[in-house]
């Protein structure tokens, strides 16, 4: 029966057991010594990964074994989780489970030997009799927690510490100091003392498995003792505006953080990590007063080239006299930091900052830094640099960064439209698309192996804070990582000649490519349309409906004129249009671009400014001002009349802003 008994809890206690190892035999049987299992909705995340195994061998329902185990899975609640709590008692563990159902399973109970309950199962191994009451209670409260994840597991952190300090202590007491100049057994102690101080502040930790048709994701929590330097850190994030709300910057991974008070965190990383980062050269105190002058709200892009990193970004600060003080700190931190750590240039991925020439852009003063960062070639054994550039400039309560003055520009002008909106969703995000880095990759694989139409795969990565607790999670959707593996495999998804699941195969003779057969549009034999079978009068049309024809048709032919006659002959029929209708802005965005390409660009803003008078929202006539006022020499305003039209939705404006970021 014991054997019986663990092959139907093998999935629970594989799990368990590996956390399991972190206790010690000590450990004593309370509910704040105890690892915690939840499992939400097996039934589901079963049907879940029997799909994805079929996908590569049709037929193969690999968790099989697994359901008969357990009597089947369908009769579990899926609106309940299952939860299993555990300690160790020497090298045994002590584990007692609740399973919650919608139905009894006779064939579980005889399995197990569980304990029923009115709506649930209640579990004790080794066999030991009733299950502790306060340990019962614990259990169904666990249960009905919402689930954030498929899979869950909470262990104590204490124990977790303990073990992680007596191997780090062991590992260093068999280290030899190291010759000058590099990091001794001594600087390492520092260290793992730095690090153990913050881990001790610690109540539980946490990682969870999500697995959805749509979502795949790990998740790591923290929770802090109460009253600990770290529970104060781990605060909501702040509620109200943002200023950065509707800011979106480009480039392949993004970072948007909303405003939080950083300061907290920071005090603590630099009390703790402080004293073996200064021992490596590196002054932590040197960044105290930049944080502390941040809101904590900032939005970031970047876009990686070949040889070089593209970035914009913008962080906000709490005194718009500080803006400017935070860029000469940071550069000057950043600078000092790099001088007093030459072991930096030859780490790959590091950076070595030197400080670069200043300019203007707007009446704006520029302040930057440059540096290289050492990096491997893919499929070698050499090595390569990528270059960094950082501009700066201040305005108002923003800091505004970019990798060039023509990014930094463009910027400037994003920074004049924007609109605040209300602070949501979690304290920090990170969205990446794997598809677009790989693509980079690509281009630069030597062996020219590598596939180049690579599909995206959008990675997200968020942290959230609140209440003395802090959690991280990356998600993935399955099905855009199965598209990519596809191609790293020279086969469509899921296998050569077939589709995945919810793909649309279009065949020769698909439905889809068949003519319409509807009432008045059959497609003859002929090859031709049929004639309607009823009679079809034109509507009457209202004075309104008649003058906008009129004015239409006029508009069309200025455009005709435009093409075969020149701008002044196409100008006659725009100036007729507006008698009609001066309020037309159609008629006023056509005579504004005969005018502009006449060079008179003072009545061609005139009539633009009518065409979003009238028409306000409308996208092309922004991208056409901007257009305008670039040949007008008013790059300032037209810059900032590409991103309102590239905020609007103009493809055109984007391209153009894109197009002007890829620029060295």
């Amino acid at each position: 029966m014991k054997t019986r008994f663990l092959l139907a809890w093998s999935f629970a206690l594989a799990l368990i057991c590996a956390a399991g190892g972190v206790f010690p035999a000590w450990c004593q049987p309370n509910l704040e010594d105890m690892a915690i299992v939840r499992i939400n909705d097996i039934n589901e995340v079963f049907d879940i990964i029997d799909e994805w195994a079929a996908e590569a061998n049709p037929g193969q329902a690999v968790t099989m074994p697994a359901r008969a185990m357990m009597g089947g899975t369908d009769w579990i609640d899926p609106n309940r989780s299952a939860v299993a709590m555990v300690y160790m008692e020497g090298e045994t563990p002590i584990v007692y489970g609740f399973i919650p159902f919608l139905r009894p399973s006779q064939s579980f109970q005889q399995l197990t030997q569980a304990q029923a309950g009115s709506d649930h199962y209640r579990i004790v191994y080794p066999p030991m009799g009733p299950m502790p009451g306060d340990v019962a209670a614990a259990l169904e409260k666990e249960s009905a927690k919402k689930a954030k994840d498929s899979l869950f597991v909470e262990i104590p952190a204490s124990a977790y510490v303990a073990q992680m300090e007596a191997g780090l202590n062991s590992a260093l007491s068999q280290a030899s100091a190291q010759s000058q100049g590099e990091l001794s057994a001594q600087d390492m102690r520092l260290m793992s003392k730095g690090l153990m101080d913050v881990m001790k502040q610690l109540k539980t930790l946490g990682i969870g498995l999500t697995l959805t048709r749509s979502k795949a994701a790990l998740s790591f929590e923290g929770t802090a003792m109460p009253g600990t330097r770290l529970a104060q850190a781990m605060v909501p994030p702040l509620e109200g505006e943002a200023k950065l709300a509707n800011y979106k910057p480009a480039g392949e991974i993004t970072y948007r953080s909303r405003p939080y008070d950083v300061s907290a965190f920071a005090d603590i990383l630099t009390e703790s990590l402080g004293p073996f980062y200064k021992k490596m050269g590196i002054n932590m105190t040197c960044f105290e007063v930049p944080m502390q002058e941040m809101t904590g709200e900032y939005v970031a892009g970047m876009t990686l080239r070949k040889d070089d990193i593209v970035l914009e970004g913008i962080w906000c600060v709490k005194n718009p006299g500080a803006a400017s003080i935070l860029i000469d700190q940071l550069i000057q931190c950043s600078v000092d930091m790099s001088a007093n750590s030459p072991q930096l240039a030859n780490t790959p991925g590091m950076a070595v900052w030197k400080r670069a020439l200043d300019s203007k852009i707007s009446d704006l003063e520029v302040k930057g830094m440059t540096a290289e960062i050492t990096e491997p070639v893919p499929g070698t054994n050499k090595t390569r640099t990528m270059a960094i550039d950082v501009r700066m400039a201040a305005k108002d309560d923003l800091v505004l960064v970019a990798s060039s003055d023509v990014n930094l520009r463009r910027l400037i002008a994003k920074a004049k439209s924007l609109r605040p909106g209300k602070a949501a969703g979690p304290l920090f995000t990170m969205d990446m698309d794997l598809g677009e880095i790989m693509k980079m990759a690509a281009e630069n694989d030597p062996s020219g192996k590598m596939p180049r139409n690579i599909p995206p795969a959008k990675m997200r990565m968020t942290i959230d804070a609140g209440k003395g607790m802090m959690r991280a999670e990356m998600a993935l959707d399955p099905n855009e990582i199965k598209s990519l593996a596809s191609v790293f495999q020279g086969m469509a998804p899921g296998g050569p000649g077939r589709a995945m699941q919810g793909d649309v195969v279009m065949q020769p003779d698909d439905e889809m490519f068949q003519p319409e057969a509807s009432e008045g549009g059959q497609y003859q034999e002929t090859g031709e349309y049929a004639e309607p079978e009823t009679d079809y009068a034109e509507p009457e049309l209202t004075p309104e409906e008649l003058l906008a024809r009129e004015v239409a048709a006029l508009v069309e032919k200025g455009n005709l004129s435009a093409m075969y006659g020149g701008p002044n002959a196409a100008l006659k029929s725009y100036k007729k249009a507006l008698e009609l209708n001066p309020e037309s802005p159609a008629a006023h965005f056509a005579a504004a671009l005969a005018y502009a390409e006449l060079k008179d660009y003072s009545l061609a803003l005139k009539h633009t400014d009518k065409a979003l008078e009238y028409s306000p929202d409308n996208p092309v006539y922004t991208y056409g001002k901007a257009r305008i006022l670039l040949l007008a020499g008013e790059e300032d305003a037209a810059m900032e009349a590409f991103v309102t039209a590239a905020n609007s939705g103009s493809e055109d404006a984007q391209n153009y802003l894109d197009h002007l970021s890829m620029e060295p």
